[in-house]
């Protein structure tokens, strides 16, 4: 099975990566309000991302070349992390830069303002929260023993759900620094530059004292080594007054986190350490809130905190928002305005070129299980709140939505019973077998589309498409472009029993052996009030029926959710989702999953087991937003199925996805 060369495939990435730059470039610049300028670039050792005063790189030697939904997660996150430096960090000629740098405090450093520069972002972006958090939780789990040096790096990111804050606290080797790790990072995190230079350096090199020992495995990698060779000075972070409006931001964001935290705290205690984490959960409490207080009631660290609530109640009422900043990142909330001010100073300039870890791909290392279960759970949870946006951004760059995995009951085998297969079904399941066939047959898997060069394609031309995906290319051999992956649904309800059901296990085997003839992985649920695995994607279908009867009430949302997640997963590029029922179910949660399946490309059909014939009206009350319904009165009108099946299949091009 040949696949494309490696060079075919680079390409293809590059692209990819090109118009993801052009989407983020858009929306960067909007939410920076001045121009951003984003690259991709190619260099094997450097790190996946990295950003200069108005510029951010993209690396496509550390970027996976699936662009599914945790690559696409990463992407995003990293664009977000990196434009918070470019609004916030402090430029090459500063007082403090030059200060890190003579010091070799850039570990130290880069650790307190990647904390420092996210808690303004989201003070100001708050819908940045879910992706920085998907890229922290992402890290963890494909690094899970980072988890014991994380506290450090994690503290101050306040945002991050109490579980992640917690795991870190807890595995932490240096249990003794706690306390103190946690007064550096409460107060640095809230500085405003240039005013707190002073006090940022007492802050950073007491944070490196305590870090010494340390092998800090950063969510966003940062190295010790401060530039990259992508210099600018020509630009300036978010002016003071800015800041200090995003620091308030964050700050009531944070009065409300630490009444979530308690309330959690308290709920959930820790069985196995009781009496240890409620004393480090009070010391730590304490230093959270003498934080807010000081930053509520004092000036004390020139934070410019000694401006009130009403001061503050005036700016939010300003109301001249950032285009509102419905951008292509989805819809970016703005928390507050910004006024551009002129008092920032041209002379603090830097490159920071934070340096970023992992978009794509997972480490095999063996790991505590209660980090894997949390940091799944948080990756499932901001998914699926960010699914829409992933879908927009999947489109823009691959050129289709996402589907996206969901939480789905693990189920059991079937009982069955086995049926000799008659001479009449054996001819009805190789007729339906040839239909299937004629995927290769109608769509010469030979012909490459959207290349760069080769023969022109008329329509793409006329659609206006990129010179790049003019042509299409011939290459033998390539099979693998119509390999399927397939997922077959039978209503075994109590409504089924008889007549229906007999001849619904019928068409199972047949449209499952026919699969099987042409190597698709098929695998079979059947449902009722529970789901069972009849087969799994590696059985093959013999020549009897399997028969598992009908009982029970019509519940197919369990089924359709494992369905969704074998089919988001799958490599296969053709990949058909089928049911067989006798009529209408509900839930909107399997309505809402068929959805995102069709949408995402894969193939619906349902057959319906009726008699006798249904009207338009009937057929659409029972759609269920499948994009094939067929009505069948006994096994040998499946044939009209699979006819439509593999002409709508030809018609979508779904072999050249």
């Amino acid at each position: 099975m040949q696949q494309l060369t490696a060079q075919e495939q680079q390409n293809e990435k590059r692209d990819r990566l090109l118009r993801l730059a052009q989407v983020f470039q858009r929306a960067n610049s909007v939410i920076a309000l001045r121009p951003i300028k984003v690259h991709i670039v190619n260099q094997p050792d450097g790190a996946p991302a990295w950003s200069g005063a108005n510029d951010v790189f993209f690396n496509e030697a550390k970027i996976s070349d699936k662009f599914d939904t945790e690559t696409l997660l990463s992407i995003q996150g990293l664009d977000f992390h990196e434009l918070a430096h470019v609004r916030y960090t402090p430029r090459n000629g500063s007082d403090i830069c030059l200060w890190v740098i003579e010091n070799n405090y850039w570990k130290a450093f880069n650790a307190l303002e990647d904390q420092r520069i996210e808690t303004l972002m989201v003070g100001r972006f708050p819908s940045t929260v879910n992706w920085l958090t998907a890229t922290v939780a992402q890290f963890i789990l494909n690094t899970p023993e980072a988890i014991e040096n994380a506290y450090p790096l994690l503290r101050g990111r306040r945002y991050l759900p109490l579980e992640i804050r917690q795991l870190a606290r807890k595995h932490y080797a240096k249990q003794e620094n706690i306390v103190a790790l946690g007064e550096v990072i409460d107060e640095y995190r809230l500085l405003l530059f240039p005013d707190d230079t002073e006090r940022a350096k007492e802050l950073i090199a007491r944070f490196a004292e305590l870090l010494q020992g340390d092998n800090l495995a950063d969510p966003n990698g940062h190295e010790e080594r401060p530039f990259h060779g992508h210099e600018s000075s020509d630009s300036r972070p978010a002016p003071k007054r800015e800041q200090e409006r995003d620091r308030k931001n964050a700050e009531k964001q944070e009065k409300e986190l630490d009444k979530e935290d308690t309330q959690s705290s308290s709920a959930d205690s820790d069985s196995d350490n009781s009496d240890s984490d409620e004393e480090d959960s009070q010391s730590n409490s304490s230093a959270d809130n003498s934080a807010d207080d000081s930053d509520d009631d004092s000036d004390s660290n020139g934070n410019g905190a000694g401006d009130s609530d009403d001061d503050d109640s005036d700016s939010d009422s300003d109301s001249k928002e950032d285009s509102d900043s419905s951008s292509d990142f989805g819809d970016v909330t703005v928390a507050e305005d910004s006024d551009d001010d002129s008092e920032s100073d041209d002379s603090y300039e830097a490159d920071n070129l934070s340096r970023h870890a992992g978009a794509g791909g997972k480490s095999k290392t063996a790991n505590s299980q209660e980090v894997t279960d949390t940091m799944e759970e948080i990756i499932q949870s901001v998914t699926e709140d960010l699914m829409d946006n992933l879908n927009k951004l999947s489109m823009q760059v691959v050129g289709k939505p996402l589907m996206g995995t969901v939480n789905a009951e693990s189920v059991s085998r079937a009982d069955y019973r086995s049926v000799s297969a008659t001479a009449d079904l054996v001819m009805v399941q190789r007729s339906f077998a040839r239909e299937l066939e004629r995927l290769k047959a109608n769509y010469d898997p030979s012909w490459l589309t959207e290349q760069r060069s080769g023969k022109l394609n008329a329509n793409r031309y006329m659609q206006g498409a990129s010179v790049r995906t003019l042509f299409n290319k011939w290459q033998s051999g390539r099979d693998d472009v119509t390999a399927i992956e397939a997922v077959i649904l039978l209503d075994r309800s109590s409504s089924m029993q008889g007549h229906n059901a007999k001849e619904a296990y019928k068409s199972l085997w047949a449209i499952k052996r026919s699969l099987d003839k042409v190597q698709a992985r098929t695998t079979v649920y059947t449902f009722d009030s529970h789901t069972h695995l009849l087969y799994s994607a590696d059985e093959k279908a013999d020549t009897t029926v399997r028969d598992s009867g009908a009982s029970g009430t019509t519940q197919p949302e369990v089924a359709i959710l494992n369905a969704q997640n074998i089919l988001a997963t799958t490599d296969k590029p053709i990949r058909i989702l089928f049911m067989i029922t006798d009529g209408a179910w509900g839930g909107d949660k399997a309505e809402e999953s068929v959805r995102r399946m069709k949408e995402a490309g894969v193939l619906t059909c349902q057959a319906l087991l009726y008699p006798n014939e249904v009207s338009n009206e009937g057929l659409e009350r029972c759609r269920h937003n499948f994009e094939i319904i067929k009505r069948i009165g006994e096994a040998k009108d499946i044939l009209s199925l699979g006819q439509s099946l593999v002409r709508t299949a030809i018609a979508r091009r779904l072999v050249s996805q």
